[in-house]
């Protein structure tokens, strides 16, 4: 199957999760936060994007990747189709979110809620206050155990909303390998619903909205359709005449 064919193919498969947030007119708020047993999957998956833990998922993803293509393809080129994938799509992401300053959902309903407020702080301020303080806002605005578990979660990810790192990270390692990988179906279906998960969580968390996804999937197809038209053949002559 053509290149360009597969990575729009699987992208597509990707949108689909925004889109069905889109359909079901989806909005967050913690009072629709479920039990433990249900958010805590989700978070731990959640996780396989945050760092120290997505440490671990470069080096698995890398070493099966490597492992796979080892008869066809240069084993120092597909490093530097990862690298220039994972760096690529991160650099965007990073100078995105510096950009637009978007808010998470979460925070949004917050501010909305008068929990600034309580804590005497000016409302709309969130982004305002240091880190500690914004933790600390978020933490409780827990009612609950069940919520309380979320709070958590939510007063390590403090940045902004727009676009999602975690979706576009995700994103990235599906289509490198989707682009540079012969066969191995069960590797790439299995990394599609990995992805696919990676973004429903970080709208169910409250961390994003869809419009968030649908960018950093969109991205990331942008960025592996011109690594594989434009960086890829010159990876291959270099390594060839190496």
């Amino acid at each position: 199957m053509n290149t360009y064919l597969k990575l729009t193919i699987y992208t597509g498969i990707l949108l689909l999760v925004p889109v069905y947030f889109w359909l079901v007119d989806y909005q967050w708020s913690l009072s629709q936060v479920g039990l433990i047993t249900e958010t805590m999957p989700m978070i731990l998956l959640t996780w396989t994007g945050s760092p120290p833990y997505a440490i671990g998922t470069v080096v698995v993803l890398l070493a099966s990747g490597l492992f796979l293509t080892r008869k066809y393809w240069d084993w120092r080129m597909v490093v530097a189709m990862c690298a220039l994938s994972l760096g690529g799509t991160q650099a965007v992401k990073l100078t995105m979110k510096e950009v637009f300053q978007e808010p998470r959902p979460y925070v949004v309903a917050l501010e909305n809620g008068g929990y600034l407020e309580e804590y005497g702080y000016p409302p709309h301020s969130f982004y305002q206050q240091d880190t500690e303080t914004q933790a600390k806002i978020v933490y409780h605005t827990a009612y609950n155990t069940d919520s309380q578990i979320l709070t958590q979660y939510q007063s390590t990810e403090l940045g902004y909303s727009f676009p999602s790192g975690h979706t576009i990270f995700a994103a990235a390692w599906l289509l490198v390998w989707v682009g540079l990988l012969r066969g191995a179906w069960g590797f790439q279906a299995a990394l599609t619903v990995w992805a696919a998960a990676m973004a429903y969580t970080r709208v169910r968390l409250g961390m994003h909205y869809p419009v968030d996804l649908f960018v950093s999937i969109l991205l990331a197809w942008l960025i592996h359709v011109y690594l594989f038209a434009k960086i890829l053949p010159r990876l291959q002559k270099y390594f060839q005449a190496a």
